[in-house]
């Protein structure tokens, strides 16, 4: 059975990989204090990944995982570039959970076309000051962080990426490198660099994703998002969804660990808990990864209803259910 082979590869490499690779995470042990309730999975083929509402942890966190009967090995937090505070993820880590931290380079407003946070301004240092200040507060914590920057760079909804407007694709580079270079001569080995790309690149002018990669030595984590989105016309299976990026990323390197860093589905059609079966024997058959993120949040916006919690419906949960607790291994690639 293979189980996050590019983690265990790492095992001897790095603290963090070989933290993942067993331990607590592989559902050897509970850590010290560790509230009861849903046992982790004992050496799963892939790692449970799971985001709920930041404002409601960890009483979401809790439901959550009592209604899949499983617990999550690795929680998705979210902070803005402005508000340093690592308490949460501080608290998280206690409960024996890995934290992967997407870091937002905007304010509290979210402006998709802020033109303070452009991609040349996180270029030139602009930003350092205020992501120092994250990156000394991560440095104290007892255990590495899964850091994500930039994520989706290769779209245009937010203000870093290529495609809004104000950035040029050339520069993106630069400026993840900048943030990677920063937060290692801060944090040190508590924190790993996640490069996340959506899984299709949107705007006027689409940019393959090799265009925005910063280099391996820059990269520690492959990540890529995607959902199956209530506002198209047919449903895409998971495998559709993910299969060009995987394929890619691990033609960049093979080694690195790879995540699916979001993902969920919608109930519009009537095909959602089809859809997670499909996944669940998609990354079980075919598609290696070593963590499943599953964006456990309801949004609602003004037009649209984003139901992408796992349990929007009865069948859509037991689906879910079914598919995170089995131990079968994958295949090997």
């Amino acid at each position: 059975m293979s189980t996050r082979r590019a983690f265990l590869k790492g095992a001897a490499a790095t603290p963090l990989v070989a933290a993942i690779g067993g331990g607590v995470l592989a559902g050897t042990a509970q850590p010290a204090g560790a509230r009861s309730g849903p046992v982790r999975q004992s050496r799963p083929p892939f790692l449970f990944g799971l985001h709920v509402p930041d404002g409601e942890l960890p009483t979401a966190l809790t439901a959550a995982e009592a209604s899949v009967g499983r617990r999550a090995d690795v929680v998705l937090v979210f902070g803005i570039l402005g508000r340093p505070s690592v308490s949460r993820i501080a608290a998280l880590q206690a409960d024996g959970y890995e934290v992967a931290l997407c870091l937002e380079w905007w304010d509290g407003a979210k402006q998709i076309r802020d033109p303070r946070f452009t991609l040349a301004s996180i270029a030139a240092g602009d930003h350092d000051a205020a992501a120092m200040r994250w990156f000394e507060q991560l440095a104290t914590l007892e255990r590495p962080v899964h850091l994500r920057p930039l994520h989706e760079g290769n779209g245009d909804w937010y203000p870093w990426g290529v495609n809004n407007g104000l950035n040029r694709v050339a520069d993106f580079v630069p400026a993840f490198r900048r943030v990677s270079e920063q937060a290692r001569s801060i944090a040190g080995d508590r924190v790993r660099i996640q490069w996340c790309i959506n899984r299709k690149s949107f705007g006027a002018q689409p940019v393959p994703f090799a265009a925005i990669y910063p280099g391996a030595d820059w990269v520690d984590e492959f990540a890529v998002n995607g959902y199956n989105r209530p506002e198209h016309r047919t449903s895409a299976s998971f495998e559709n969804l993910f299969r060009p990026a995987f394929t890619e990323l691990k033609s960049y390197d093979a080694s690195k660990p790879l995540w699916i860093g979001e993902t969920a589905s919608t109930e519009k059609r009537g095909d959602k808990a089809a859809w997670i079966d499909g996944m669940f024997r998609a990354l079980r058959t075919t598609m290696a990864i070593d963590v499943l993120t599953w964006f456990h949040e309801r949004i609602i916006r003004p037009d649209d209803v984003r139901d992408w919690p796992f349990d929007s419906s009865a069948a859509s949960l037991a689906a879910f259910r079914r598919g995170i607790v089995v131990t079968r291994g994958v295949s090997e690639l």
